[in-house]
């Protein structure tokens, strides 16, 4: 740790000590912060889509034993509407708990949830599998140029940084 490093982890730990942080969701002081403003806990409760689900849209599919015989599903949205897209997957299930997290992160500045965010999205892929030995370049979604220079950062390059860094996959830019 170099000195910089050194008094920025000393003056976060007097901060925290002075003005303890409160979790935005629960409320309860967060012990560890990390800079987060999300306790451990609540980003505990998030939880990542697992199979079945529609192989268009990536919507979660109730388990069945007709899954167990077919992985090819779609969902009744995707059987009816025609989508401009191969496919499509998320994370998570968009509770409040990660609907708070990722406006917090998009749209209140809070840069360092990209790490817990960042290795949700690498657990989900390392729990997955689905997309093993098939990336070879990570492509942010463009942000509009207003939007940049309001918020200070591209949300998507930070967590596709991360994902990167993890599987060694190169990042566009």
């Amino acid at each position: 740790m170099n000195n910089q490093s050194m008094i920025e982890y000393i003056k976060e730990g007097i901060l925290n000590f002075a003005f303890p942080l409160n979790c935005k969701i629960c409320k309860k002081p967060i012990q560890e912060s990390k800079g987060y403003s999300i306790c451990e806990d609540c980003f505990k409760t998030i939880e990542l889509i697992e199979q079945p689900y529609c192989i268009k849209c990536g919507k979660p599919l109730i388990h069945t034993d007709f899954f167990k015989q077919n992985r090819e599903i779609l969902c009744l949205d995707c059987k009816i509407k025609k989508y401009s897209f191969e496919f499509s997957r998320s994370t998570g299930i968009y509770d409040e708990v990660l609907k708070k997290c990722i406006h917090l992160f998009k749209y209140y500045g809070e840069k360092k949830l990209a790490k817990p965010l960042g290795k949700l999205m690498v657990d989900y892929l390392l729990k997955n599998g689905e997309f093993e030995n098939k990336l070879d370049l990570i492509i942010p979604v463009p942000l509009h140029k207003n939007d940049l220079k309001k918020r200070g950062f591209n949300q998507s390059v930070l967590l596709g940084k991360f994902v990167g860094d993890y599987f060694s996959i190169p990042l566009s830019s």
